[in-house]
């Protein structure tokens, strides 16, 4: 028989009778390492325009890998159009485009970390209500107070409602440290 491969993560299914005295080798290199590599393998890939994921049947390959670290300056990726789940990270100076050659896909910023879930006919990314993480949270924000406070001026400080709103403050450490004795005698009460 001949040996063929599954369709996800090209794993080699050898045939009856394959690789007589050699069935070991083929296992552990054509299924074991590669399901290693599946589950939690990290790769990086320079993107600098298109880039499409190699991916081989029954060898190591950048689309097997679990998480995807991308550097350069940005671009579309395309992954196999195949079920799959990834952790992706975009280490690059530009923004990042995951496809699968369909009309849904996902850009990353530089410096997101997303996972990102594909069906082989559309990529998707971490949803809440229906919209991006950072959308999500900016609707909530933007529903509460009407609007952010300017980022100039206020670096280095936290962003507290005071009155229902939105306001850039200095937390003292008095603060921090009254609020760990606080937390501290009232675990000593119970």
């Amino acid at each position: 028989m001949v040996s063929s491969y599954t369709a996800r993560n090209r794993l080699n299914k050898q045939g009856t009778g394959d690789n007589t005295n050699t069935w070991g080798d083929v296992l552990n290199a054509g299924v074991f390492e590669l399901i290693d590599a599946a589950l939690d393998g990290w790769t990086t890939v320079p993107v600098n325009g298109p880039v499409t994921l190699t991916s081989l049947n029954g060898g190591a390959d950048q689309a097997r890998e679990r998480v995807l670290k991308l550097t350069g300056t940005g671009g579309t990726v395309t992954l196999p159009n195949v079920e799959k789940s990834y952790l992706v990270w975009n280490a690059g100076s530009g923004n990042m485009i995951v496809s699968v050659g369909g009309a849904s896909t996902v850009t990353l910023e530089p410096g997101d970390k997303l996972p990102i879930l594909t069906e082989g006919v559309g990529v998707y990314g971490l949803a809440l209500g229906g919209l991006s993480l950072k959308n999500y949270i900016d609707a909530a924000i933007l529903a509460t107070t009407g609007s952010l406070p300017a980022t100039t001026g206020n670096e280095g400080k936290t962003l507290v409602v005071r009155s229902g709103a939105w306001t850039p403050s200095q937390i003292a450490l008095s603060e921090v440290i009254g609020y760990r004795r606080r937390r501290l005698i009232h675990q000593k009460e119970f």
